[in-house]
C-alpha cells in the first residue's frame, strides 16, 4: 500500500473519531472539553438569556422546566 493512501486513511479515521467525541461532549459534557463547551455555551447565551428573563413574570410558586440547552446557567437564574 503507498504511504500517501496510508497517511490519508489515518487523517480521515483521526477526523471521525475527534467529530464523534466533540459531538458525544457537546451533546453530554463529562470531560475537559465538554465541560469547555458548556462554558461557552453558558457565556455566549447570558445576554440572550438576560434579556428575555426581563420580559417574564414568574410566580414565587411557579414550576420550571428546565429542557437542557445550554450549560445550565439559566436554571440557576431562575432559582
Amino acid at each position: 500500500m503507498k504511504r500517501s493512501t496510508i497517511l490519508a486513511a489515518l487523517h480521515y479515521t483521526v477526523t471521525v473519531v475527534a467529530v464523534v467525541y466533540l459531538g458525544r461532549q457537546v451533546k453530554k459534557p463529562t470531560r475537559y472539553v465538554g465541560r469547555l463547551f458548556a462554558h461557552m455555551m453558558n457565556d455566549s447565551h447570558s445576554a440572550l438569556t438576560d434579556w428575555a428573563l426581563t420580559h417574564l413574570t414568574i410566580d414565587k410558586d411557579a414550576m420550571v422546566l428546565d429542557v437542557g440547552c445550554g450549560g445550565g446557567r439559566t436554571i440557576g437564574k431562575l432559582a
